[in-house]
């Protein structure tokens, strides 16, 4: 039977695939405790990863279930890898439960990230504070090249906002969405990869809080490419999405919002959504969205173009789409 030892080495080994090319820290950074701050403690980990000035590996021992009294920042440029081994990360508290504030390449691997839940419109996230996200990637206003988001096996479920936000726009939680949003961007492009992700009961506590969030708001574009998951892009974007479930967010589970020059091309196979508004259900169906006349939305204004194609899918909903082409599956 394989040793803990055994595990972790094989863990850093295949994180070490995700992100290639990276210069890394000598060895990793293991967590061996369940406290949220202190020696071994995640949140430790995080501060020594961005002080390290390289990529960074972060594992966590198994059996160690992480309760936050406020959210994980990383504030590191350098690309940085979390392998979970199915560590679970909860908050009674209304917070944001990772950030990586300065734009880094983020990996995420066997990981559950689980707010509080119990929102709903009378009960917001967005009253007194900022509703807190599962995951948010802020992007540097100077940054360029490709900033990537990779989560494998990961769960992000009951925050009271974006599942997961990776924003290039000035306005971050302000910037405005679907054709004319408001808001300025990098030149960077952002690429997000997903298999087998879900997320989950998301949204309940703000206004138009979605899925998988992405705010492209210059010259980037968006690549999404996802497999048995949930998501959303914007920018120039292409996307295949691939056996993927979306349940029980308020707003958007997908929204794509392009503002620019860019395009837009989705491709959705044999996937899964319900009880989200603007949502739609590939090789399943949609139902319970909670305007209740909108299966999918995605808008492309300027100069670009689009198209949305879809395959084996019943959307029972409807859509709005504004500046693409409907292209037969």
């Amino acid at each position: 039977m394989p040793t803990l030892s055994t595990h972790l080495k094989t863990s850093v080994a295949a994180l070490c695939v995700a992100i290639p090319g990276a210069a890394f820290a000598e060895a990793p950074i293991l967590v061996t405790s369940s406290a949220d701050t202190g020696e071994g403690s995640l949140r430790a980990a995080l501060d020594a990863a961005a002080a390290s000035g390289a990529s960074s590996i972060i594992t966590l021992t198994p059996g160690n279930n992480i309760e936050l009294a406020s959210g994980l920042i990383y504030s590191g440029t350098d690309a940085l890898a979390i392998h979970g081994n199915g560590t679970r990360i909860t908050s009674g508290a209304n917070v944001t439960l990772l950030t990586a504030s300065e734009g880094a390449n983020l990996t995420l691997t066997d990981l559950t990230l689980q707010g509080s839940g119990g929102f709903d419109i009378n009960h917001r996230g967005d009253i007194d504070e900022t509703a807190g996200k599962g995951i948010f990637v802020d992007v540097r206003d100077d940054q360029t090249g490709l900033v990537t988001l990779r989560l494998s096996d990961v769960t992000v479920a009951n925050v009271a906002g974006h599942g997961v936000h990776i924003s290039d726009c000035s306005l971050a939680d302000d910037c405005g969405g679907g054709g004319g949003g408001a808001g300025e961007g990098s030149p960077a492009s952002i690429s997000v990869v997903f298999s087998d992700v879900t997320i989950d009961g998301v949204g309940q506590g703000r206004f138009d809080a979605d899925g998988l969030r992405v705010d492209e708001r210059s010259a980037g574009s968006t690549h999404l490419v996802a497999t048995g998951s949930t998501f959303t892009g914007a920018g120039s974007i292409l996307a295949t999405v691939t056996r993927a479930t979306i349940s029980d967010n308020y707003n958007e589970g997908l929204d794509f919002d392009e503002e620019g020059a860019g395009s837009i091309a989705l491709t959705i196979f044999d996937s899964i959504a319900r009880g989200d508004t603007h949502v739609v259900s590939f090789g399943g169906m949609t139902m319970g969205n909670d305007d209740g006349d909108t299966g999918f939305e995605i808008v492309q204004d300027d100069n670009g173009a689009g198209t949305f194609k879809v395959m084996g899918t019943t959307i029972s909903d409807g859509t709005d789409i504004e500046g693409v082409m409907m292209a037969d599956g």
